[in-house]
């Protein structure tokens, strides 16, 4: 009879790892939008990217060749894909968090008034990946967040799927932290 230690690969270790599950995970924001309560987002998010990390290459030209060195990093911005709802708190916390930016939509004034110093409006995001039984077994912490671009989708008479939002969230840094083995903490290690 096979067994889950018969299959892997011979030189590594026996038996098959568990993978991390995509579909185990959850978004807690800092700071977001009006800054009391982003339960709501948080429960309406269903998709959201992790961190795609790219370095500038300098190229060294010598005598009869060339090498390769790195020079400054880039983040790709985070997507993050929400359900809009019936009571349009996740439409809410999101416009609270534009206005926090810039008045553009909504009620009050200044209009077109924007912030002093980004720690007026940034905001910080933590995508925790979960085991399965609610515990966090990995965090990126993503910090100096800010939204980029917001797409609120189109109405469709042809469609009965839920209305979502699309935003792109542009942010300073992220932090990995790693649960470790048999430990009670996580361990932080820096992706940049």
């Amino acid at each position: 009879m096979a067994t889950s230690l018969d299959f892997g690969v011979p030189a590594g270790i026996s038996g098959v790892l568990q993978p991390k599950l995509a579909h185990k995970w959850q978004v807690v924001f800092k700071r977001f939008g009006s800054g009391v309560d982003t339960q709501p987002l948080t429960s309406q998010v269903i998709t959201c990217t992790r961190p795609n990390i790219n370095w500038e290459e300098v190229t060294m030209h010598r005598y009869n060749g060339q090498a390769y060195a790195m020079s400054k990093y880039t983040f790709e911005p985070m997507r993050m894909t929400v359900e809009d709802d019936l009571n349009s708190l996740a439409s809410n916390a999101i416009q609270q968090q534009s206005t926090r930016q810039q008045q553009l939509i909504g009620t009050g004034a200044p209009y077109l008034a924007t912030a002093a110093s980004g720690s007026e409006y940034k905001f910080g995001v933590v995508l925790q990946q979960l085991n399965g039984n609610d515990v966090v077994i990995e965090e990126w912490l993503y910090e100096g967040c800010w939204i980029k671009g917001c797409d609120y989708g189109e109405g469709d008479y042809s469609s009965s799927e839920a209305m979502k939002i699309v935003m792109e969230i542009r942010f300073d840094m992220v932090r990995q932290s790693i649960k470790q083995s048999g430990s009670s903490g996580l361990a932080t290690g820096g992706v940049a």
